[in-house]
């Protein structure tokens, strides 16, 4: 696993595309879209970095595009209990100095038949991505099998329902994915 690198942008773009085709509000992404991504720059450092899983022949198996956060906006909780920060490393929730800075996943995609390989990608991005933030987050359909490959059903997830799709490229289907539109 490893950040994209220039000339597999455009492959990026297709498979990521390619992926999400049949889902709800999905809007298509390019690599002119990509290029300027990797490009905007906040208090030294880049707000997006795009991370993919190749084999041996470099071919791309699966990737995604993180959002790094924290130069954008930090949440500190304060006065929190001590069985959120524990006693001991590993044993709280909350990040050391009780300082949340969110990297959001989206566009998280890979090849069919490579399902395992998407599961390894999502393992790695919290390592190589903890000089840039404490938690990963990721906004899923409920229905979709890509989160139950990631999630362990024993995991307490919040989930949601689709009240009304105000935008979208093309026309809502229920039957159809719904790709989330991130959060704020």
């Amino acid at each position: 696993m490893r950040e994209i690198e220039p000339q597999e942008v455009q492959e990026f773009a297709t498979q990521q595309n390619a992926f999400y085709r049949d889902y709800n509000l999905y809007k298509p992404t390019s690599a002119a879209a990509i290029d300027a991504n990797v490009n905007q720059v906040i208090a030294d450092q880049r707000i997006y970095r795009f991370f993919v899983a190749v084999d041996g022949t470099g071919t791309l198996l699966a990737g995604a595009r993180v959002w790094v956060r924290g130069p954008i906006k930090v949440e500190v909780v304060n006065q929190s209990p001590v069985p959120a920060t524990g006693n001991a490393p590993g044993e709280g929730f909350l990040p050391p100095l009780s300082t949340i800075r969110e990297l959001q996943v989206d566009g998280f995609w890979h090849l069919q038949g490579h399902e395992r390989t998407a599961v390894t990608l999502w393992e790695a991005l919290p390592w190589r991505c903890a000089a840039y933030g404490t938690i990963l987050i990721m906004a899923r359909d409920p229905r979709d099998p890509l989160l139950k490959l990631l999630v362990p059903e024993t995991s307490q997830q919040p989930t949601f329902a689709i009240a009304h799709a105000l935008y979208g490229p093309a026309m809502a289907e229920p039957q159809r994915l719904i790709y989330p539109m991130g959060r704020v």
